[in-house]
């Protein structure tokens, strides 16, 4: 099972003349191609491709990797950090793929109220300064708590170790250095600006990896605190297979919060949703390793020691939910 998931997480396809390569999974050797390029999206615009092929191909599913932030490098932090086959050191991939008292919290929730007022009034870029405020206040109240893993504090984790003077940055600066700058470590932009940048021989000079991702967040800064359930709902009633997963100690888009805007679905099958059974799941180091919950075309996965980087944080039960999602949905 597991060499049949790492071959979806390579984003298995045909190709013709390619980089051929080999990596050592849980399940074995395996063979695979790699190819990239750029996509032109219009003039003066281009989204850059890599694609990795098991072989061989056939009757393996295709899975596209679209990174976070916004801004964030599927093709950096995705590729090295989390589900490619390689880490930055050429190694394999073996899985290619509260802090608060009453008084702190008093505090919290006061300045929610005031962003949820600024959503409610549909003043998106101000809401987005506010929570960015707001995340700076739970650092303060909370000693500095991670944002990626709760049971940890910032600077224990590998995502916040360097510690920025909030003095020195604005809100959606700050929001930007805690939800997109993590993703580009010193040594992870060396190594795609050295020996990636050789290795795929395409990049113009003038491209520097990550020197846009600031740009990027700012310019979606009026989206990020805009509700998307909706468009989840339309999914939904449309037939499309949804997967919702969330680790449980995600702080960013905590396990609350997710089940609170999933209730807002308004699809006809949600009420079946809420009271089927939650079904718990395993994995070979860990016999709990989180929970499951399906009806028709939406599924919940609740993973447990998960924080915001579910794939780096539990490789196993990542391993595990795709080879679930697609013996649920192949048929």
């Amino acid at each position: 099972m597991l060499g049949r998931f790492l071959a979806t997480l390579l984003f298995c396809a045909s190709l013709g003349a390619a980089v051929h390569n080999t990596v050592n999974t849980w399940n074995g050797l395996l063979q695979y191609d790699e190819d990239w390029g750029y996509a032109d999206i219009r003039t003066g615009a281009h989204t850059f491709w890599w694609l990795y092929a098991v072989k061989p191909a056939n009757n393996r599913p295709l899975i596209l990797w679209l990174q976070g932030g916004p801004g964030a490098s599927s093709t950096g932090f995705g590729n090295f950090e989390e589900t490619g086959p390689k880490r930055m050191n050429n190694t394999d991939n073996e899985a290619t793929w509260s802090y608060l008292d009453d008084n702190q919290l008093a505090r919290v929730n006061a300045q929610a109220k005031s962003c949820q007022k600024k959503v409610d009034q549909g003043q998106w870029k101000q809401a987005t300064t506010c929570w960015g405020n707001m995340e700076d206040l739970i650092g303060a109240e909370t000693g500095g708590v991670s944002w990626y893993n709760i049971l940890k504090y910032g600077g224990q984790d590998d995502w916040s170790k360097k510690r920025r003077k909030r003095s020195a940055f604005t809100a959606l600066n700050g929001l930007f250095n805690r939800h997109v700058a993590f993703y580009q470590k010193d040594a992870l932009s060396n190594y795609m600006d050295t020996t990636v940048r050789d290795k795929l021989g395409i990049i113009p000079d003038s491209v520097k990896f990550g020197a846009q991702s600031n740009a990027v967040f700012n310019f979606q800064s009026e989206d990020f605190m805009k509700p998307n359930w909706d468009t989840v709902d339309v999914l939904l009633k449309n037939g499309t297979n949804v997967i919702v997963y969330n680790g449980n100690q995600d702080l960013i888009c905590d396990s609350v919060g997710t089940e609170m805007w999933m209730a807002r679905l308004t699809w006809p099958g949600m009420a079946s949703f809420k009271t089927a059974a939650k079904v718990k799941f395993g994995t070979k180091s860990f016999p709990l390793a989180g929970f499951k919950k399906r009806h028709e075309n939406l599924s919940f996965y609740l993973i447990l020691r998960g924080g915001h980087m579910v794939a780096y944080d539990t490789p196993e039960a990542a391993v595990h939910i795709v080879e679930q999602i697609l013996k649920d949905y192949s048929s």
